[in-house]
């Protein structure tokens, strides 16, 4: 189960473990609890997470797609340096905020 840390019309979710097929429903379920409270921004905070395989970057992206159509936005946040350059490749830096772990 995530971490989840309500402040107002801002949600911040860390998974703390690998976004990968195995924990895909439990994950976007978590997501689609706190976009059913109208957020203005869901932090998606990878600290702890190494992987991502497709399911997992699909979860972010159908999240992406229904914080859009209430006007939100999702951030991912603490990627490490591979994961960092996964979202670029992908492009999917220019549909939502992806940060960089310092």
């Amino acid at each position: 189960m995530s971490e989840i840390v309500r402040k107002g019309n801002l949600v911040i979710i860390s998974p703390g473990q690998d976004l990968v097929n195995e924990m895909a429903d439990k994950f976007i379920q978590e997501l689609k609890d706190e976009i059913k409270n109208s957020p203005s921004e869901i932090i998606i905070d990878l600290s702890g997470v190494e992987k991502i395989d497709s399911v997992g970057f699909g979860v972010i992206i159908a999240a992406h797609n229904s914080m859009k159509k209430i006007n939100g936005q999702i951030v991912v946040a603490n990627a490490d340096a591979n994961l960092y350059k996964a979202f670029v490749t992908m492009r999917l830096d220019s549909h939502f905020s992806v940060r960089e772990a310092l």
